[in-house]
């Protein structure tokens, strides 16, 4: 049942004295920053072996290729995939439909592995072997780069009510300080905020819809309590929501790891 936004503050208010796993603090807050621009500062990907697991539409795998990486990009959503492998070729790219605890690659071949905005869709049960398989596939001093979105913020308020990510937000930060960071022997911890305008409330729920590899029902997306959040971001030029992100580059893979 969608909840009222009034309670999908007071959950995010609840969740947010829980404990979570210790990671590394923000050493870094780019402020107002796309997420690709906050990559292009921490990352120059020229001539280096990468993968993005979870790649959705391929935008971060296109940009690394279009900066002179060699790009493996995975993903294991179906209808994602099919629409990948007709897409525009690029020769430094090559997109496979394999979920991520079962990469196509070998031991140590990968300078670097991303998670953009997608651990947190691994399935908990295969979660640590995802972060596993990531880490086996880079060499020795590699890096592993996780974009994920913050639990507070407008825009997830707005998604709250049908689309609550908060257990698995959590866990995939869980899963990090576990089974990564002891891996690497230096971390990066970056902060940046992404505003999502919309037009109309129309093409919000049209954007969120046509994302196959989330099964939202039209009716929980269109209910009148989501209308009420979504209003609550009326600003001159229409719609506008604040998405804090959090980057975790963890760098130089041990070589026992």
């Amino acid at each position: 049942m969608a909840r009222s936004c009034d309670g999908a503050r007071q959950r995010e208010q609840e969740e947010r004295t829980t404990p979570v796993a210790t990671l590394p603090s923000v050493d870094k807050d780019f402020g107002d920053c796309t997420a690709l621009d906050a990559l292009d500062r921490l990352i120059d990907p020229k001539g280096l072996d990468l993968v993005d697991i979870g790649c959705g539409a391929g935008d971060l795998a296109r940009h690394l290729a279009g900066r002179g990486a060699r790009v493996t990009a995975v993903e294991p959503d179906p209808d994602q995939a099919r629409e990948n492998a007709g897409a525009r070729r690029m020769p430094s790219l090559t997109f496979v439909q394999t979920g991520a605890e079962n990469l196509p690659l070998a031991d140590g071949s990968v300078d670097g592995a991303f998670f953009s905005k997608s651990l947190h869709h691994v399935p908990p049960a295969v979660m640590p072997a995802a972060l596993g398989e990531a880490i086996r596939v880079l060499r020795t001093g590699g890096f592993l780069y996780v974009l994920e979105p913050d639990i507070d913020g407008a825009f997830s308020r707005l998604m709250l009510p049908f689309h609550d990510e908060t257990k698995e937000r959590r866990q995939a930060l869980a899963c990090l300080a576990e089974h990564a960071r002891p891996a690497f022997a230096a971390a990066t911890v970056a902060a940046i905020s992404v505003e999502r305008r919309y037009a109309d409330f129309d093409a919000f729920a049209d954007a969120v819809l046509s994302l196959t590899y989330n099964a939202y029902r039209r009716e929980d997306v269109e209910a009148p309590d989501v209308r009420a959040c979504f209003e609550a971001g009326r600003d001159g030029a229409g719609y506008a929501f604040r998405q804090p992100l959090t980057i975790y580059l963890f760098r130089d893979k041990s070589a026992d790891a």
